[in-house]
């Protein structure tokens, strides 16, 4: 399993991939599928602090072991269980027009032909692509909230914590939801919370920062 910061790592190379392609002459197919791409590393990240951790490790098998879904089929699962209806039509919308990029396949709630009627280049439009691999990996993107996650995880509980550091985490997710909310707190509170060895983990990280 990849820990947070190399999704995020993955997911913003991907991002910068789907930017570039959009500016290549007829590479903009390429840029929906790496904004897709783009779009499960960011989700993969926001699963890290919550219980599932990571899709694959928590698909669903039934009695004889079998898994009940592909993993794509279960992450999709979770982003329509987990996050608002907008968020889960980007994500839908992303996987779709990807597919279709890569397979010339037509999702299947299109009546009528089975495959696109010419190379995915040509038949996935610059301003169609432009909005998928922007517009809607931003909506995907903002709805997941990453700004707590992504600097608590530049704080180095693990050194004060120990193994605690993971749930540490997400406690803090799950009280303050965003880091504003989080850095208005006062370190008292930090402390009858979460412990004096978290409260000592913000404190060395912010004098590192004033170093």
């Amino acid at each position: 399993m990849a820990e947070f910061t190399v999704h995020i790592q993955q997911a913003d190379h991907n991002r910068a991939v789907s930017s570039h392609l959009l500016q290549q002459d007829s590479f903009h197919d390429w840029a929906v599928t790496a904004a897709f791409y783009s779009a499960i590393h960011y989700f993969e990240a926001w699963l890290f602090d919550r219980s599932e951790r990571h899709t694959e490790e928590n698909v669903p098998s039934n009695k004889d072991g079998e898994l009940q879904y592909t993993v794509h089929g279960w992450r999709e699962r979770l982003v329509h269980k987990s996050l608002p209806k907008e968020a889960f039509k980007a994500y839908r919308q992303l996987k779709e027009a990807s597919e279709t990029a890569r397979y010339l396949s037509l999702p299947k709630a299109i009546t009528g032909a089975k495959w696109t009627s010419s190379g995915a280049w040509i038949f996935i439009p610059l301003p169609q692509a432009r909005t998928l691999a922007e517009h809607d990996l931003n909506i995907f993107a903002a709805a997941l909230d990453l700004e707590l996650t992504r600097f608590l995880h530049t704080i180095d509980f693990e050194s004060t914590v120990g193994v605690a550091a993971a749930l540490i985490r997400r406690r803090i997710i799950g009280d303050y939801r965003t880091k504003e909310r989080l850095m208005k707190e006062r370190p008292d509170e930090i402390k009858r919370r979460y412990g004096a060895d978290a409260l000592s983990a913000f404190e060395k990280a912010a004098n590192q920062q004033k170093n």
